[in-house]
Formats: C-alpha cells, structure tokens, sequence
C-alpha cells in the first residue's frame, strides 16, 4: 500500500508551493525558502537531516575528541546557502562532498 499524503486546500497548496516546497522527487531540486527566517529554517533542517558527532583528532600525541553537528543534502545550492547564512551569523562551518551528497560540519574546529 503506498502512502500518499493530499492537499485538499488550494489556498494551502498554493502557500506550500510559493514557499518552495515541491512534490514529487525533489532531494536534488531543494531551493532555499523565500518567506522564512533562514536560521529557523536550518534549525529545522538539522532536526530532520542532521546529526551530532563525536569526532577524534590526533595532533602532538594527544589524542582530542569534540562534538560537531552535521548537515547533509543532496543539494549543492542549498548547502552553500546554509554555510553563507550560518557564515553571516559568525557561524563557522566547513563542507565535505561525499558521493551521497553536500555536508556542512559546524564545531569550534571548522
């Protein structure tokens, strides 16, 4: 059985699209929004699509282990948009490309 989920509201249907939300496969379609406060919408994107880590780095002998968040999409343009709003909020972050998609790490570190 597939679950599909229905809008029955145009005038909502209406809002979501204007706002950028997509139906259909959109992981490689994702825009940043256009009526949200962008830090809201990075908190929530961490709280659906990211993670919290501990990493372990070697440097002098010793051994180091902090905390970084993580943020992973399969969309370039969306993950620049993210690290430039974190970057205009003194946020530091670096980025990784893996084959699955765009990572942003955020931690002291960066």
């Amino acid at each position: 059985m597939e679950n599909k989920d229905e809008v029955r509201d145009k005038d909502f249907y209406s809002y979501l699209l204007s706002n950028g939300v997509r139906t259909g496969k959109k992981s490689y379609l994702l825009k940043p929004p256009i009526r949200c406060d962008p830090l809201w919408y990075i908190v929530g994107f961490i709280d659906g699509d990211g993670w919290i880590e501990q990493v372990k780095k070697k440097a002098n002998g010793k051994t180091y282990y902090y905390l970084r968040i993580g943020i992973k999409t399969k969309c370039r343009e969306l993950r620049d948009w993210m690290r430039q709003v974190l970057h205009s909020l003194g946020i530091i972050t670096s980025k990784a490309d893996k084959k699955d998609g765009y990572e942003i790490h955020i931690d002291r570190n960066a």
